[in-house]
């Protein structure tokens, strides 16, 4: 779980430092961030309860990146319909 966590990390601060596009990643990656980090919140386990908890301290990107996604899915949902 870490290492996916990591990896998200990664793709998250290459995103703050204009390495990667973001509607590249957004279409690419976007869902699978945001599920990934629901699933974290929603499992009723104490070991991904605790990855949880860490995404405010050792993931702090990824949360944003997570964050910045989210609402740009609902304005996406807001425009289509």
């Amino acid at each position: 779980m870490r290492t996916v966590l990591n990896f998200f990390e990664a793709i998250s601060i290459g995103l703050k430092q204009g390495m990667y596009d973001e509607d590249i990643i957004y279409e690419h990656l976007g869902s699978i961030m945001i599920n990934r980090r629901k699933e974290l919140r929603n499992v009723d386990n104490r070991i991904f309860k605790e990855y949880y908890e860490c995404l405010t301290t050792d993931f702090i990107e990824y949360n944003k990146v997570c964050d910045k996604f989210e609402r740009r899915r609902r304005e996406d949902a807001n425009w289509k319909s």
